[in-house]
C-alpha cells in the first residue's frame, strides 16, 4: 500500500544512468479505472514538466524512487491527450447520493498496483474503493448500490439540414465565443492545505511563503509565477 502524500516531493533516480530527475509534484489518475496513471517530474534546474507512467516506475521507497533510464520519460507537453483524460482526486469535495456533503478528499490509498483502496477524506472518514460511484475533474460521489452507467447521456439522432440522412451525436462542451473545445488545464490544487517546512524565496529575495505557513491558492499562484512550484512540492507535507 502507498499513500499519495508520500509519494508527492519524492525524488525521482534513473537507475541505469544514476541520474537524479527531480521530484514527483503531480500524481494523475485514471478517474474511470480508480489506478494511478502518470507521476508528474519536475526538475529545479531545468523546471520542464516529465511524466512517467507507473507501470514503469522500479520501485518506491521511503526516500526516492527508482525508475529503469531515461526511456521511460516523457514530456508533459507530449501528452497532453493523456493529461486530459485523468485527474489528480485530492481536495475534491465528497458527496453521496443523498446529496450529503461528507468532506474533502485528503489523501489517496493505493495498493500494490497503483489502484485506488481508500480515499481518506479531511475529517477522518474513510472512503472504500467499492463505495466510490464515480470521481471526476472537481468532485467525487460516493454510492455503492447503483452503476455509473445508469447516468449515461443517451445518444440522439438529429437530421443534417439539406441531408436525408441521420446521425448519431453526443454533445462535446464547446466554448460558444471561440467554437473550439474547452482544454482542461492541470492544475495544483493538491498543494493546497499542505504545510511548508521551510521558507520558499524568490531570486529577487521576495518572500513567497515563509517556514510553517499552510499552503493557499494565492501561494500555489505565485510560487508559479517564479518558477518555485518545484519549491512548494518539495518543502511541503500533508
Amino acid at each position: 500500500m502507498y499513500k499519495i502524500s508520500d509519494i508527492i516531493s519524492t525524488p525521482v533516480i534513473s537507475l541505469y544512468e544514476g541520474e537524479h530527475i527531480g521530484i514527483i509534484y503531480n500524481i494523475m489518475f485514471d478517474y474511470r479505472q480508480k489506478k494511478c496513471n502518470f507521476a508528474c517530474i519536475l526538475n529545479e534546474n531545468d523546471n520542464i514538466p516529465r511524466l512517467i507512467k507507473f507501470k514503469d516506475i522500479f520501485k518506491i521507497g521511503n526516500d526516492c524512487i527508482f525508475i529503469k533510464n531515461l526511456t521511460c520519460l516523457d514530456l508533459e507537453t507530449n501528452c497532453e491527450k493523456e493529461m486530459e483524460e485523468n485527474t489528480n482526486p485530492i481536495n475534491l469535495k465528497v458527496y453521496n447520493l443523498s446529496c450529503e456533503f461528507l468532506g474533502t478528499s485528503h489523501d489517496i490509498i493505493v495498493d500494490d498496483n497503483f489502484r485506488i483502496s481508500q480515499i481518506v477524506l479531511n475529517n477522518g472518514k474513510i472512503i472504500e474503493r467499492n463505495d466510490i460511484l464515480n470521481i471526476g475533474k472537481s468532485t467525487i460521489i460516493v454510492g455503492s448500490d447503483v452503476s455509473i452507467q445508469k447516468f449515461k447521456p443517451v445518444v440522439k439522432s438529429i437530421k443534417i439540414q439539406n441531408s436525408p440522412k441521420k446521425v448519431m451525436i453526443l454533445s462535446d462542451f464547446i466554448n460558444s465565443e471561440t467554437n473550439t473545445q474547452n482544454k482542461i488545464i492541470t492544475d495544483f490544487r493538491f498543494l493546497i492545505g499542505r504545510i511548508l517546512s521551510q521558507d520558499v524565496i524568490a531570486l529577487n529575495g521576495e518572500m513567497i511563503a515563509r517556514k510553517d505557513s499552510i499552503v493557499t491558492k494565492d501561494i500555489v499562484n505565485k510560487a508559479s509565477s517564479y518558477g518555485k512550484l518545484v519549491e512548494i512540492a518539495r518543502y511541503s507535507k500533508a
